[in-house]
This record gives C-alpha cells, sequence and structure tokens, in this order.
C-alpha cells in the first residue's frame, strides 16, 4: 500500500516537474513579469495527469473523504466544538483567566464569540476532546 502510494507520488511530482520545464522553455523568462504576462499557469500538472488527479480526487472524495466512518468522526468534531463554544459563552469565567479576562472586556456580543471562537481554534485535536470530557463528563464532577 505504502509504496503504491509513493510511486503514485512521484508520478504526479515528476510529471508537474517536466510539465513547468516543458512550459518555461517554451516562455523563455527573463523576469518575474514574463512569467505573470506568460497567458497561462507555468507551473501545472500535464493535460493528461490533470485528467488522472480528477479520477483520483472522485475516488477519493467518494470511498474515503465522504466514508461513513470519516462523516462520523467529522459530525463528533463539529459536536464538540459546538458544545464548547456554547458552554464558555454562557460560562466564560471556566475560560483558563488570560481568556477570560478578555472575554469580560469584550464592548459586544460579535467580540465576545469572535475570542471564544479564537480560543477554540488554538485547541489541538486531543485537548479539545479532553476539555469536552472535563466540562460535560459526570465521571469527573468530583
Amino acid at each position: 500500500m505504502y509504496e503504491s502510494v509513493r510511486e503514485v507520488i512521484g508520478l504526479i511530482v515528476n510529471d508537474v516537474l517536466e510539465t513547468t520545464r516543458r512550459n518555461l522553455d517554451a516562455i523563455k523568462p527573463q523576469s518575474a513579469e514574463d512569467i505573470r504576462h506568460a497567458g497561462q499557469a507555468t507551473v501545472k500538472f500535464s493535460e493528461e495527469m490533470a485528467v488522472h488527479i480528477g479520477v483520483l480526487r472522485q475516488f477519493l472524495h467518494t470511498r474515503m473523504y465522504r466514508h461513513t466512518s470519516v462523516n462520523q468522526v467529522c459530525a463528533k468534531a463539529r459536536q464538540i466544538v459546538l458544545d464548547l463554544f456554547n458552554f464558555y459563552i454562557k460560562q466564560p469565567n471556566c475560560l483558563p483567566p488570560s481568556w477570560s479576562e478578555v472575554v469580560k472586556a469584550c464592548e459586544n456580543e460579535a467580540a465576545k464569540a469572535r475570542t471564544i471562537a479564537d480560543y477554540i481554534a488554538g485547541m489541538t485535536d486531543r485537548f479539545a476532546v479532553q476539555e469536552h470530557r472535563k466540562v460535560f463528563s459526570t465521571e469527573t464532577m468530583i
């Protein structure tokens, strides 16, 4: 499996390098301005590879990105973020002190929401899951 993936990546990289070399040979740029006015992308895939990549994208979207197990994980992640956001909006004093002070100083609800969103956006996935467990699990009440 890993060797197949490595081979596909190698083919894609080699294609973009070769296509770019051909484009540069055709354009013969002397400056960045020549590239800007070339009328086409200089760095790109060949037409054949672009077709193959389209097929690969369709396959990945159908079989991987939209797979049931991936959808379930994404739904859980969305719920964790939503739960934490709603909790911190209602209970800003439960934020770490430095964040809580910033939220209290916000002049309006939009600024408060933006600050809380920024706090959550800075969390790693693992930390967000741990925070969600701490906040919503009845096992951690004691």
